[in-house]
């Protein structure tokens, strides 16, 4: 960073010290309380242009003194979320300020009149203010003026300070003891102070408690490796920077000062301490949140520096001295870097605990972020960029990410060696500690004729060595093994920068090493007269510039004789002071741009061109150009930035401009000759086109030539030997791409040929339709400026108008690949019968369908396109197997069957039986599902599953088996099959369902559980007799259900409903049953007698109805389910369960099965109850 100072404001009276100073982060208001209660408020406004080439000028817009004080005004302190600002002063009165219609007027008084405000401070939200009194008595407040707590502390105060989530306060003691309290006064503990383990002067006074409020350090307030927020600070000059009130490892500065007060920036980045240093006087010191000291900026005739406060931006900082108001611009080390036309920046969010990081196309606008933790380093050059971070789960090791112009990570290294300054050319990264030194090749031209060996072609490419050591060619760098030296180096490093062949390492003595690459070794030392804190070489490597660490800009002669022994080259007599940055450009070893304080020079040599007024930070010089972007307005709104005109801002140099004033002004052959003095390619350049454009050809070949320009040259000759003058105008319009002014020309001749044949040259292709309108060209020429003009909108994703203008071209298979691109599959499908019969895109076609799933179109184009296999094997890869079997049997493809056998028997294999049987769907196979689905039936079974659900597999199980029959039955009615493939159906299906009879009638299980569920439920409803009709049916299916189940319902019915015969019956059987223990079948007979001794075992009168059945005149009782005359079976009800004996019944469509209609009324249903399907009733 760079800072120097810019403006002082002085009060009326030099006898108004000041004594204390607050710069309002959000409004921009500086208040300053002085000797004999002097309190002002004034705000400067941002810097701005007054004058064309003066520099930027700020004027008060604020002045205000305040009456209210009658003492020293001590402390003064902003509430930024409410606007409110508070002040003390040493008789103890307190005032609290608000602003009325611009003028500032109190709003509270407090004057406990018992001792002075040591200290007071709001919390970062301004809910609350903590003040503390120098006897130990502490006062918390509301923002509205209520008292919130008070207490009396054992111990005088001098300091406080607010954790950034207010939960923690911070006292300062006289003795330089520091307390940590929580928010409601309670003790906590000492804080550790190491700083002064091993000091022995007297006065160990606090200079200030500084704890940074900012989004960081909420974030991160408790995080190890966060950076550190917490500045205890001494009179002394000794700092102890800590990460929270509890850390242990603290990070220790000894300063060299006497210290007044420290303020954190607005990021929490930097430290600024203000206060004064023998034999300088008043100075503020700069440290980094890390303890590392960036710059010392000395206020000239001054003793101290009393107080110091930032600006809200980061950008100027206030300070006072006496009675003076000094302010100081900053200049700050953004982490930013510049490449191949992209500027990657970084900074952090509120809301976030990593970087964000932007890489944003200074050329499109376009922007690509990225998140990266612990960021330390950017460095950018050719076409990548480096980021040096710190590993999240290591203290030892960071990590180096190669990135490409839109963030995306090409390589990574893993280092020991810090990245604190970091620099890289177009083939290696150079990375610097204090003391060791990491060279990385990440990019090679011949890399592809090293050695395959892996080990050889390691060496060279990563090396590390001490600054002290000389470098090991052999070696390959491990960061495991690497070691770093054991004591701290005398020498440390300052700074490094890499070039094109070599990198120079700079140090705090003065000492360059300038290292060659890519074979590393020490050519030599340069000795400096100042301690470097930025250097780099010109592009001929004769000659270095360096920044020292107080802005001096000097030079370096490399190719001098040296005078020192060792050494090499010498200083050059040029200097200048305030100088922040620097740039040498890539194609003139003499021209180099400096920034300094708020100008811009260009310089060549001793010779400096006027200054240009700019703050921006310099990207390239190149060409007699100079590219900036304004970084301090980029990282004002990071997130949100202004557009790349408004932050890139690009200047001439001197020459440039003058020779594009001469040849506007002078004769070309005069301007050729001043530029002859003061040769350089681009000033030819402007030359040769200016002469182009006045038709000058000689002048314009001699300029092309001494620029080097053998395109130039040739063009000029091409255009010479035209014999119309109207042409050559017309060939130069083309030349500076004005094509409107050439056209134009060119119908001016009536050549519309031309102007054509220039328009189809250029590319532009609208153009083109137009001049054929006119009357130009032929239908071939429309195609292609159609094709043309449809590429043009694919390459740019706008699919739907390059499918209309390919459609126009009759250019079928770029129209369906934007058909595609924009899902228009109706379109594309359309394509299929327009494209002829084997047309290779009619696969291309079927490819696209099948990758969206879209099996019938697919199967159309594979078939059309004469490929039936890959139609075939498009309805397998899709699950479409009916379609699979339907296209193999009738192009007699015989390997279906096996890949269907095989492809069900891995999913039962892996247990996928649902997948199975939906598979053997697809395909027609209805026996092989229902063979399952009886299997999975059957195993239920056996696991006491719910009857329920064995209902409902019995019926899916069914419906297959229908579903296989009526297929058959149709094919053979409606003639769509043979009657050889009828007969070969039905023999497969013999084959089929002869392993497993319960498909012979596959509606038997349903028909057993439906009872079984019905019978239940009439026995719970207490329709016993109901019951009992229904439980009879289940002796049928005796192979199904278990037979204990079957004969206890019968016989519970039976008991219940009076009908002892029957339930003699069941319990007879129920002893007889085979297999069940001797328990069991005495149970049953003690069951039986206990039943039987008191009812005897007959059964009521029946009901007796005449038997249904063809001539046959036998009555028969209502509960049997056969006549014994004739024989004959009485369907049941799938309502009630009871025989139908009579003709008012209704059959099922779809299984078959019959229910008495008045049933169905009473339950008020018009389904079937067994497979529920709609079921129409004859009178409704």
């Amino acid at each position: 960073m760079f800072v120097y100072l810019s403006k002082k404001v002085a009060l009326p009276n030099e006898a108004n010290i000041i004594k204390s100073l607050a710069w309002n982060q959000d409004e921009g208001w500086i208040a300053c309380g002085g000797k004999d209660g002097l309190l002002k408020i004034i705000k400067l406004d941002p810097p701005t242009v007054v004058t064309p080439g003066q520099p930027p000028q700020s004027n008060l817009s604020m002045n205000q003194t305040l009456e209210g004080h009658h003492s020293d005004v001590t402390v003064v302190t902003w509430n930024e979320p409410f606007k409110k600002l508070s002040t003390s002063d040493k008789d103890g009165l307190i005032i609290v300020w608000i602003l009325h219609r611009q003028m500032w007027l109190e709003e509270m008084i407090n004057n406990r009149n018992k001792s002075t405000v040591a200290d007071m401070k709001w919390t970062s939200d301004g809910q609350k203010i903590c003040i503390a009194y120098e006897d130990g008595n502490v006062i918390m407040g509301s923002v509205e003026g209520n008292r919130i707590w008070g207490k009396d502390l054992p111990h005088q105060l001098t300091h406080l300070e607010w954790s950034p989530d207010s939960k923690v306060i911070v006292f300062g003691t006289p003795g330089g003891e520091v307390h940590i309290y929580d928010s409601n006064g309670n003790h906590l503990n000492p804080l550790n102070v190491k700083c002064l383990k091993d000091y022995r002067g007297a006065s160990k006074n606090i200079a200030c408690i500084a704890w940074y409020s900012g989004g960081r350090a909420k974030g991160l307030a408790t995080d190890d490796f966060a950076a550190p927020s917490l500045c205890i600070a001494y009179e002394c000059g000794r700092i102890q920077l800590m990460r929270h009130e509890n850390d242990d490892h603290p990070i220790l500065i000894e300063s060299g000062m006497i210290v007044s007060t420290a303020s954190w920036n607005n990021t929490g980045s930097i430290l600024a301490l203000s206060g004064s240093q023998q034999g300088i006087g008043g100075i503020v010191q700069f440290y980094t949140s890390l303890g590392i000291h960036v710059r010392t900026l000395t206020v000239p005739d001054s003793e101290t520096v009393s107080s110091v406060s930032w600006e809200g931006t980061g950008l100027r900082l206030c300070l006072s001295v006496s009675s003076v108001i000094y302010f100081a611009n900053i200049k700050p080390d953004y982490k930013w870097a510049f490449f191949n036309n992209t500027c990657v920046y970084a900074y952090m969010k509120q809301d976030r605990p990593d970087y964000c990081i932007v890489f944003w196309n200074t050329n499109t606008d376009e922007r690509y972020i990225k998140y990266v933790k612990k960021l330390m380093n950017i460095a950018g050059c050719g076409d990548y960029c480096v980021l040096a971070t710190k590993a999240e789960d290591s203290n030892t090791i960071w990590v180096l990410i190669l990135c490409n112009a839109i963030g995306s990570p090409v390589d990574t290294k893993n280092i020991n060696i810090e990245p604190l300054f970091v620099s890289m050319n177009k083939t290696h990264v150079v990375v610097c500690s204090s003391e060791s030194i990491y060279v990385w090749q990440y990019r090679s031209q011949v890399s592809r004729l090293l050695s395959m060996d892996s080990t050889k072609r390691k060496i060279g490419r990563e090396l590390g060595f001490n600054i002290d050591e000389q470098p090991d060619l052999n070696s390959i760098y491990d960061p495991n093994r690497f070691s770093k030296p054991t004591r701290a180096v005398q020498d440390p490093i300052a700074c490094v920068t890499a070039s094109d062949g070599f990198f120079l390492v700079g140090r705090v003595s003065g000492t360059v090493h300038k290292y060659t690459i890519p074979h590393v070794s020490l050519e030599t030392r340069y000795v400096l007269k100042c301690r470097p804190q930025m250097i780099n070489a010109n592009c001929s490597a004769t000659k270095l510039s360096i920044i020292d660490i107080n802005g001096i800009l000097t030079f370096y002669d490399t190719n001098a004789a040296g005078n020192l022994t060792g050494a090499k080259g010498s200083q050059l007599d040029i200097e200048r002071k305030d100088v922040w940055d620097m740039k040498w450009s890539t194609d003139n070893p003499e021209l180099i741009v400096i920034m300094e304080k708020t100008r811009m020079y260009v310089m060549m040599g001793n010779e400096v061109e006027d200054p240009v007024i700019s703050s921006a930070y310099l990207c390239e010089f190149k060409d007699l150009e100079i590219k900036t972007i304004l970084l301090d307005e980029l990282f004002k709104t990071p997130d949100a930035p202004k557009p790349s005109e408004e932050l890139v801002v690009t200047f001439e140099t001197k020459s440039l401009k003058e020779t594009r004033e001469m040849v506007s002004n002078i004769d070309i052959v005069d301007a050729f000759n001043n530029v002859e003095k003061n040769p350089y390619p681009r000033l030819y350049k402007i030359v040769a086109e200016a002469a182009l454009l006045k038709l000058n050809f000689d002048i314009a070949q001699k300029a092309f030539v001494k620029c080097d320009d053998y395109q130039g040259i040739c063009y000029v000759n091409r255009v010479k030997k035209l014999d119309d003058p109207q042409k050559q105008k017309a060939e130069i319009a083309i030349y500076f791409k004005d094509f409107d002014e050439a056209e134009e020309i060119y119908k001016k001749i009536d050549r519309k040929d031309l102007a054509l044949d220039m328009r189809v040259r250029s590319g532009d292709w609208v153009k083109v339709l137009q001049l054929v309108d006119q009357g130009v060209g032929n239908d071939e020429l429309i195609n292609i400026a159609y094709n043309n003009i449809g590429d043009y909108y694919a390459e740019r994703f706008r699919w739907k108008s390059a499918a209309s203008h390919y459609a126009l071209a009759q250019n079928n298979e770029s129209l369906a690949e934007a058909y595609y691109k924009i899902e228009d599959f109706d379109s594309l499908s359309k394509m299929i019968d327009i494209l002829p019969e084997g047309s290779p895109l009619l696969e291309n076609l079927g490819e696209k369908f099948q990758g969206v799933g879209l099996c019938e179109e697919a199967v159309q184009s594979y078939i059309r396109s004469g490929n039936v296999r890959a139609a075939v094997d498009c309805c397998v890869l899709l699950n479409q197997w009916n379609q699979a079997v339907e296209l193999a049997e009738k192009h007699n493809f015989v390997q279906i069957e096996g890949l269907l056998s095989r492809y069900a028997s891995v999913l039962m294999e892996e247990n996928k039986t649902v997948e199975a049987i939906q598979l053997y769907r697809k395909a027609n196979r209805n026996t092989e599902a229902a063979k399952i689905l009886n299997n999975i039936a059957k195993d239920l079974s056996r696991s006491q599953a719910s009857p329920i659900m064995m209902k409902k597999i019995y019926i899916l199980a069914a419906l297959e088996v229908d579903s296989y029959k009526k297929r058959i039955l149709e094919a053979q009615i409606t003639g769509t099959g043979t009657t050889a493939q009828t007969l070969d159906s039905l023999i497969t299906s013999d084959i089929n369902t002869m392993s497993d009879k319960t498909l012979d009638n596959p509606w038997r299980g349903a028909e057993a559980y439906h009872f079984y569920l019905m019978a239940q439920r009439q026995l719970y409803e207490g329709d016993y007799e109901a019951a009992l009709k229904t439980s009879l049916r289940l002796s049928e299916y005796e192979n199904i259900l278990e037979t204990r189940d079957i004969y206890s319902l019968i016989a519970l019915a039976a008991y219940y409903s009076g009908y002892y015969k029957e339930c003699s019956k069941a319990l007879v059987k129920l002893e007889n049953i085979q297999g069940q223990s001797e328990e069991d079948k005495e149970a049953y007979e003690e069951l039986a007698v206990s039943i039987f001794s008191k009812n005897p075992p007959r059964d009521p009168k029946p009901r007796m109805v005449k038997c249904p059945g063809k001539n046959c005149a036998n009555n028969v009782s209502d509960i049997v389910t056969n006549c014994s005359e004739c024989g004959s079976n009485f369907p049941a009800c799938m309502v009630s369960g009871r025989p139908i004996m009579e003709k008012n019944y209704v059959q099922c469509k779809t299984c078959k099965h019959k229910a008495i209609e008045d049933e169905l009324k009473r339950i008020r249903v018009k389904f079937c109850p067994l497979c529920h399907a709609p079921m129409k009733l004859r009178n409704s």
